[in-house]
């Protein structure tokens, strides 16, 4: 605005008295008016100015800022996935109730062939991996993003997970959490590096919170020849003057039950030899019979005392159960807590055996609940322990409390247990069980599960939760597609039978078919 007041003061004083310099004008300004007339003074002076005005009402242009030239995106070093793939994704992402579990069967296959994601979905695919049903695809998809998903991550933060952090960076430089993150994974694994780190970090690691996070670490995944080192730090412990101290006695506590779940360690090698005089031979009234029986002594005596349980092992002093004495609540915890092979080398039974004389005692205490068959199954279910599961699954109903035994059972084993004792219906409690990574069932069990998926009930179907029932799609045998599709095409007036197909057996197809053409490609 200051031109457009010399401007105004000169036509306050005439062109005559004060001429109006060129300097003044804007440089755009002054490019029109080189071809206008110059005689004319004052037709030049209010061309100059009307120009003027316009220029400066029209506000001055914004500053150029240069944009740093990108480097181009590096060439992919594999072939990007054929274009009937990229079809398929193109379709799968526009679907409306598209699925984490189909994407990632994809994803997998796409690795698996030595291919990565095409540009174009690249952008889509990433943006997709940042909502939470989808978060789980991010492994799945740093394999496939190739150089050019790497390349563009620079211009989006929430990209980085394309590269991960260096496992050796994220122990030297990682924040505590991010390291026992690291640490759980590794533990899964590879437990015997995991152990080293551990044992390594235990003696640099003076803050006893996460002395304690390292501990239950170890315990999650416990490996023959570690119970040197726990022994270690149990004596420490134990050594320590404030051993009372709350935080303390807990790391005693994960020390004990680490030592009492290794068969070869030395506690567990104590409480062996000190529970073998707990089998009595009973002999029948004529004497021609005779029988190993366990028993469980009524009241403290040298083994079932506070100075072992309570002192040594952390059990409570006294028996949290009603009606329960102090000695059967401490052999129940024992139960729960040692590896089932204690029992094997200390009472010299079978495992039919051994747990027919749990159950006996068991019914001693039917009134008060003395669970020692929970306890039981809660130790064959940490150990995986196969023979014990074997015959305990021969002999006990499966329920809630003790399904998670299964999980040591191989695909065939498993499918083979349903099929026999499970008839007419999959307990919900077997949902995950039935969904284990990698499994794709049999044609003769994707029949029996979709058989009791399907039953009605007066009062409607078993199941409702279409939602969770979907979950196992990922699984069903490909060759039960027909059947499927001609189930849900039949007519019915029954509205459940409606609601089951349209929210189920629709969705199901779907999943399908999406698997067929995967494996396809």
């Amino acid at each position: 605005m200051h031109t457009w007041r010399q401007l105004v003061k000169i036509a306050l004083l005439g062109t005559e008295k004060m001429p109006l310099p060129e300097s003044i004008l804007p440089e755009a300004v002054r490019k029109r008016l080189s071809t206008a007339d110059t005689a004319d003074r004052e037709a030049w002076f209010f061309k100059a100015a009307a120009l003027t005005y316009v220029y400066e009402k029209a506000g001055s242009l914004p500053e150029k800022t240069p944009v740093p030239a990108l480097p181009p995106a590096p060439k992919e070093s594999l072939q990007i996935c054929p274009a009937p793939v990229q079809r398929f994704l193109a379709r799968t992402l526009e679907y409306k109730n598209k699925r984490p579990d189909v994407l990632a069967l994809c994803f997998e296959m796409i690795a698996a062939k030595g291919w990565v994601l095409a540009p174009e979905q690249l952008v889509p695919i990433l943006n997709l991996c940042q909502q939470p049903p989808f978060k789980s695809l991010q492994n799945q998809v740093v394999t496939v993003a190739g150089e050019r998903g790497r390349w563009m991550q620079q211009f989006n933060p929430a990209w980085q997970f394309l590269t991960p952090k260096d496992p050796e960076t994220l122990w030297t430089e990682g924040s505590n959490t991010e390291r026992r993150q690291f640490l759980q994974e590794l533990r899964s694994r590879d437990p015997e590096l995991a152990f080293e780190l551990i044992r390594q970090t235990w003696t640099e690691e003076t803050n006893s919170r996460e002395r304690k996070e390292l501990l239950k670490i170890l315990q999650s995944n416990p490996q023959a020849g570690e119970s040197a080192f726990t022994q270690s730090v149990l004596e420490d412990v134990l050594k320590n003057k404030d051993h009372s101290k709350a935080i303390l006695v807990d790391i005693k506590n994960l020390a004990v039950d680490t030592l009492l779940m290794d068969p070869d360690s030395e506690l567990t090698r104590e409480i062996t030899a000190q529970l073998r005089p707990y089998t009595v031979v009973q002999k029948s009234m004529l004497g021609m019979q005779r029988r190993t029986v366990l028993q469980i002594p009524e009241k403290p005596d040298g083994f079932f005392a506070p100075a072992m349980m309570c002192e040594r092992l952390g059990m409570e002093p006294v028996s949290p159960l009603a009606g329960i004495p102090e000695p059967a609540y401490w052999f129940s915890e024992l139960t729960r807590r040692v590896h089932p092979a204690v029992w094997e080398r200390a009472l010299n039974f079978t495992w039919p055996e051994i747990l027919a004389q749990f159950a006996e005692a068991e019914e001693k205490f039917k009134k008060s609940k003395l669970p020692l068959l929970e306890h039981i199954a809660q130790a064959l279910g940490r150990s995986q322990y196969l023979p014990g599961i074997r015959a305990y699954l021969d002999e006990y109903p499966l329920d809630a409390s003790n399904y998670f035994m299964l999980n040591a059972l191989g695909d065939a084993e498993l499918e083979r247990f349903v099929l026999k004792n499970m008839p007419d219906k999959v307990p919900d409690f077997l949902w995950d069980a039935f969904r284990r990574k990698n499994w794709t069932w049999s044609l003769t069990l994707s029949r029996h599960v979709l058989k009791c998926l399907s039953s009605q009930q007066p009062n409607g179907y078993q199941y409702q939760d279409f939602a969770k029932m979907l979950n196992f799609g990922i699984h069903f045998h490909l060759d039960i597609l027909p059947e499927i599709r001609q189930m849900a095409i039949q007519e019915t007036s029954d509205w459940r039978q409606q609601t089951f197909r349209s929210q189920f057996l629709a969705p199901l197809l779907h999943i399908l078919e999406s698997r067929k053409t995967i494996t396809q490609f």
